[in-house]
């Protein structure tokens, strides 16, 4: 969606993680109002899924950490969207260890959904360590990738970490 005009989005800020194989910063921290549509979806690779969330997680979190040592700190919105159409069938079996974070992250006001594509969003929220309440399950169609992302883009403001399976979507990368 194309943010300019909403009120907020020069403060907002989006982060692609993907995990397809491993986690890595497909686009880091961008303005929303530089931020081009995701268009197209194709699934590829394994799912190195808890990998991506604890990498975004320990980002968004250190990010908030910092800015609390401030003198005046800015207050902090972040949400964390993952898609995904799968389970993790990569990343090293540490359940424990994400939902901590994922429990740290709603102790400091974090919003976490999943969104499943072709897949139940509730089973994929509780792997995660999220609240099944903020997610949904969309079709496994471009259509349904297009609600997903609709659907984030319409709920959140502020900063946003959001995930997304690797190689699931092209986009041209913001003007530097």
């Amino acid at each position: 969606k194309d943010m300019r005009g909403t009120p907020g989005a020069e403060l907002g800020r989006l982060a692609i993680i993907t995990f397809a194989d491993y986690p890595a910063v497909y686009l880091p921290a961008t303005s929303l109002l530089e931020v081009q549509p995701m268009t197209v979806y194709r699934p590829k690779g394994n799912t190195a899924l808890y990998a991506a969330v604890k990498l975004g997680l320990g980002a968004a979190l250190a990010f908030r950490q910092a800015l609390s040592e401030r003198p005046d700190p800015p207050e902090f919105i972040c949400n964390v969207a993952v898609i995904s159409d799968g389970g993790d069938n990569r990343s090293p079996d540490d359940k424990p260890l994400l939902h901590d974070m994922s429990r740290q992250a709603r102790e400091c006001g974090f919003t976490l959904s999943a969104f499943g594509i072709g897949i139940d969003h509730v089973k994929l929220s509780r792997n995660l360590g999220f609240d099944p309440s903020t997610g949904v399950t969309v079709p496994a169609t471009q259509e349904g990738i297009r609600q997903a992302s609709r659907r984030t883009s319409e709920t959140f403001t502020g900063t946003i970490v959001f995930s997304t399976k690797g190689g699931g979507f092209t986009s041209k990368p913001p003007k530097t």
